[in-house]
């Protein structure tokens, strides 16, 4: 059995020493033993809740997926060159949406495996069956877009959830820094879009970590500015990008996934919120 611990903590990663001190190698967590810390009521964060036996199968089935010529990651532009699906808007994300019936066990089986970790931990986490998935493929750049790998917003759309039905996030490949608020970022002249005054956590989202957010931490905002090159797990199938699955719990949705596929449903965060 994979043993873990869990923690309480104060610490948001905003200070930057405080960050690179959360940083950790895969060599500290060989044995799989995986870390829970409630970053606030209703946020959990799973360091290692993925063992890299665990990450690889994802990849596979990720990237298998991801070259369906008519829901994958990429798609044949104007020019005939093959580009992410979400280009021109954002050409260095490609983006999955569907039912999780459709996918192989083993992702729902994770999902509520780390769901029930942070339940125990935290009690306005309601362990859930997720219906639906989003499955994203981020190139990682030389140099970071203007307006954000994703930009600052809410899990606010239809295909994201019931009430505070919690959403479970996970992270594999190449690092990233997680952003979140608790309201609206203030942005100013001295705080720009990575950095808003009223910054709650910047948090160290490596291969294998799990976050999830629920409760009273339903609806933060969240963002990421950054992903840290060459940062993916050697034995990974995967370099120069990352690949973010998170679940959903949205039975609704059920039958009308086409509704909410890449070519058919503009999110709320490409409106401007």
């Amino acid at each position: 059995m994979v043993s873990g611990t869990t923690s309480r903590s104060a610490c948001s990663f905003v200070n930057r020493s405080n960050f690179l001190i959360a940083k950790r190698t895969y060599a500290d967590f060989s044995n799989g033993l995986y870390k829970v810390t409630e970053l606030q009521p209703g946020l959990i964060l799973i360091k290692n809740g993925l063992p890299i036996a665990e990450q690889i199968k994802l990849t596979e089935i990720a990237l298998k997926h991801g070259e369906d010529p008519d829901t994958g990651f990429w798609r044949i532009d104007q020019l005939g060159q093959k580009v992410l699906n979400q280009a021109p808007r954002a050409p260095h994300r490609g983006r999955i949406y569907d039912a999780l019936g459709k996918y192989p066990p083993i992702l729902t089986e994770l999902c509520q495996k780390n769901l029930v970790r942070a339940a125990q931990f935290d009690s306005s986490i309601k362990p859930i069956d997720a219906t639906h998935f989003i499955l994203l493929y981020y190139q990682t750049l030389a140099e970071p877009p203007n307006s954000g790998y994703i930009p600052w917003h809410q899990d606010k759309d239809p295909n994201d959830g019931d009430d505070d039905q919690p959403v479970v996030s996970f992270t594999i490949g190449d690092s990233c820094d997680f952003l979140v608020c608790n309201g609206r970022p203030q942005i100013s002249s001295t705080h720009p879009r990575s950095n808003p005054v009223n910054l709650a956590h910047r948090i160290l989202f490596e291969s294998g970590d799990v976050l999830i957010f629920g409760g009273p931490s339903r609806t933060i905002y969240h963002s990421i500015y950054e992903m840290h090159n060459d940062t993916a797990p050697k034995s990974l199938p995967l370099r120069d990008a990352r690949l973010n699955f998170t679940f959903r719990f949205t039975p609704h949705i059920l039958g009308k996934e086409e509704e909410f596929n890449s070519k058919n449903f503009v999110s709320v965060y490409h409106k401007g919120t």
